[in-house]
């Protein structure tokens, strides 16, 4: 019993369909015959795709035939699908308006967002630079002071050299000769006599 009322249920949808495009065409040879209610009927039908595949352009027409022939309901109906076109368009308008200011929004935020990376980056290399830098003077200083150490002990290595002549020029001791490889042992010795 279930399964013949489902079939009896798809066959009243055929039907119905049957019905509608039936309905259809006996109000659309109306329509043709210049019958106002019949053309109001046929555009209502074109535009909920009712016995017809649904078209919005046809149903205008019909709606305008029938309006011009001063159908109260054809002339209402089309001064409301004139303000819904308004009001759709100015919709349509106001979407694509919100979409260039989001799109603007997020290409200031992308370019605000590369301007910090790149300020980011040029400061991480600035500071890779100073730390090379800082190195390089950290370098340059130990290099200085081990410079200036080893000149110190040179220098007191020289100084000895020449108070050991200098004791020797006093004694009377001949100098040996590679005295003149010591500078400062004629300095030394002028630096005792005074």
């Amino acid at each position: 019993a279930i399964c013949f009322c489902a079939a009896a249920f798809g066959q009243n949808e055929n039907n119905d369909e049957r019905n509608a495009e039936f309905r259809f065409s006996l109000r659309l040879t109306a329509a043709l015959n210049n019958d106002p209610k019949a053309q109001y009927q046929v555009a209502e039908m074109y535009e909920q795709g009712t016995g017809t595949p649904q078209n919005l352009r046809m149903a205008h027409l019909w709606y305008n035939k029938s309006a011009k022939q001063g159908y109260q309901p054809a002339i209402e109906k089309l001064e409301n699908w004139e303000k819904k076109k308004l009001e759709s368009e100015n919709q349509a308008r106001e979407r694509a308006e919100q979409q260039k200011r989001r799109q603007a929004e997020t290409e200031a935020a992308a370019a605000a967002a590369a301007a910090k990376a790149a300020r980011e980056e040029a400061a991480a290399k600035a500071a890779r630079e100073r730390a090379t830098e800082e190195q390089k003077r950290i370098k340059a200083e130990a290099a200085a002071k081990a410079a200036r150490q080893a000149a110190a002990a040179t220098s007191h290595a020289y100084d000895s050299v020449g108070m050991e002549h200098a004791a020797m020029l006093l004694a009377g001791v001949d100098v040996p000769a590679d005295a003149d490889a010591a500078p400062s042992a004629a300095d030394a010795l002028v630096s005792v006599t005074e």
